[in-house]
């Protein structure tokens, strides 16, 4: 059975979003694993390189994962066989180059490391990509075998998560956040309590919901 092909719990879109993500997870995979082989006859075998040898490693058995869904050879865990390899191109994509997620978080590090004058940011960049596009597939994977179930609960946690970043937004945006320390101090704090608690009741919300959209997809 190959993925375009039903299953007893399944809808159209099953198959096809099972094989994209596949496909995708597979790239991605093949380009940590080329960053890998860069790094092992480009470097000097430093830490730094030998972690983005490692990390090819997992890359490549990510780039397995993903054939196999993608030939329908694991159907009956294909959310899970995604999951993980996306999961596995994310974390090894961001350890890989400390240096790219030093910058997106504002800091000042060192130089990019460059192999065979390809820059290993491009290639971390890319397999990123593919992780999160992975993900977003192995979730509409998912949601599609179900989706009269699953999407209502999937647009309540995207609705939660959306007011908590609206919340988070309110506190670190500094026009807004001077703002509010510009009122009088019991405001402040009421504002401060009144915001914390409504970011725990969102995150719980989000979450909750998150979750009961996979479980009721993968009811029979």
């Amino acid at each position: 059975m190959t993925p375009t092909q039903e299953t007893p719990n399944s809808t159209a879109l099953t198959g096809p979003l099972a094989l994209a993500g596949g496909v995708v997870i597979a790239l991605g995979g093949l380009t940590g694993a080329a960053a890998g082989v860069l790094s092992a006859t480009g470097g000097d075998w430093s830490r730094p390189d030998a972690f983005v040898v490692f990390f090819g490693v997992t890359s490549l058995v990510a780039a397995v994962l993903g054939s196999m869904v993608a030939l329908g050879k694991l159907r009956d865990t294909v959310g899970m066989t995604l999951l993980i390899g996306a999961g596995s191109l994310l974390v090894g994509g961001a350890l890989s180059e400390p240096q790219l997620v030093a910058g997106v978080l504002g800091q000042a590090g060192g130089d990019y490391r460059e192999y065979h004058g390809v820059l290993l940011k491009h290639l971390v960049l890319a397999q990123i990509g593919c992780a999160a596009l992975g993900t977003l597939l192995c979730a509409l994977q998912v949601w599609s075998r179900k989706p009269e179930e699953s999407i209502p609960q999937a647009v309540r946690s995207a609705i939660a998560f959306a007011l908590l970043g609206a919340i988070i937004a309110c506190f670190a945006l500094s026009p807004i956040r001077e703002a509010i320390l510009d009122l009088p101090k019991i405001l402040v704090a009421l504002v401060v309590g009144l915001g914390g608690v409504l970011a725990i009741v969102c995150t719980a919300a989000g979450g909750h919901t998150l979750i009961r959209s996979f479980e009721v997809a993968q009811r029979a």
